[in-house]
């Protein structure tokens, strides 16, 4: 089959949009004369501006132009009409039947598959391409940064009085969802941790909507952290790739940081790390061994008759600090 012109129906958050980067090395390994461009939802777009493995990023908006029947038929006009020879939908919607010359999903078989299921996303979506005879599916998360992005979030640190030789830690203690949030206090506490024992400069992350969160964290802190405030996706991918090490909760910039190589700690309770946890080496989870979880996806999913959630709320601050401690000492005695 002769290929020239590919489009990857990739998803609408943040992070699952990273994790879809996973599948372009081997496409392009393929189909190495084709290009290749993304269909991806309105507020995950930025990550991917200028990377430039990509000939095009489209928008997908279900809930302005093209939400309802009629929004999907012009979508589907709009998509006829660059007359793509691959249609790969990651997301398996019924409407991409109709986007191009020949499409690839998930097969139905497969998602019946219990085992299937669990698999990790990254795993889920290099397997669309195994099905399909790609046979060299080596891909991995990936954020391409331009030199200049680069450039400014070290310059964004030297303003900050962060020298070439500091440890950098990156905390993003929010999330989109109660029940994947582990207690503010604990990494109020972590930081003054990390800031005392060995030195580190923190930086606080926060979404748009999570300012008051990050002043919480700013006001009583002992030693005052760096707060990243009022950046886009892009210069937060930056700013998080300068740092040793990224500390949060299952959230898109979790992926974001290990998609451009920042080694991860990621603190999980509802959600299943096996599933959605940081992709590649070196990255650790640290989630509870209880019967309740995971349950989202899985059991009652955001059905928890509790206030907070369980698993979460039971990893003290003593079980991250401790592991922090290792990756730190690991560090340390790989560069000496």
């Amino acid at each position: 089959m002769k290929v020239e012109s590919i489009l990857i129906i990739s998803f609408s958050h943040i992070g699952d949009v990273v994790l879809s980067t996973a599948i372009i090395p081997p496409l392009q390994k393929r189909f190495p004369n084709a290009k290749i461009s993304i269909m991806l939802g309105p507020k995950a777009w930025e990550i991917l501006w200028g990377d430039v493995r990509l000939n095009e990023i489209i928008i997908y908006d279900n809930h302005g132009i093209h939400a309802g029947l009629k929004g999907k038929i012009k979508l589907i006009k709009e998509i006829r009409a660059r007359k793509f020879d691959l249609v790969i939908d990651l997301r398996d919607t019924i409407w991409s039947h109709f986007m191009g010359r020949k499409r690839w999903g998930m097969p139905i078989l497969k998602k019946l598959d219990k085992s299937y299921n669990q698999l990790h996303a990254v795993d889920r979506y290099l397997n669309v391409l195994h099905n399909h005879r790609v046979d060299e599916v080596v891909g991995m998360p990936e954020i391409i940064l331009l030199d200049y992005e680069k450039q400014e979030a070290i310059d964004f640190l030297i303003s900050h009085n962060v020298k070439s030789d500091d440890i950098v830690i990156g905390i993003h203690p929010g999330g989109s969802w109660k029940y994947k949030l582990w207690k503010l206090d604990r990494f109020i506490n972590l930081g003054d941790i990390l800031s005392e024992r060995y030195g580190a400069k923190v930086l606080i992350f926060a979404g748009p909507d999570e300012k008051d969160l990050q002043d919480q964290v700013y006001e009583k802190m002992r030693y005052k952290p760096i707060l990243v405030q009022d950046v886009g996706l892009r210069k937060l991918a930056a700013i998080i790739q300068q740092c040793d090490l990224y500390i949060g909760n299952d959230t898109g910039p979790m992926h974001i940081a290990s998609a451009v190589g920042t080694r991860v700690l990621s603190i999980f309770g509802s959600t299943d790390p096996n599933r959605s946890g940081p992709y590649g080496n070196g990255n650790v989870v640290i989630s509870a061994k209880i019967d309740c979880s995971p349950c989202h996806p899985g059991r009652n999913p955001g059905g928890c008759k509790l206030p907070y959630c369980l698993a979460i709320d039971s990893i003290s601050l003593r079980q991250v600090s401790d592991v922090v401690g290792r990756i730190l000492n690991e560090r340390w005695n790989t560069s000496n």
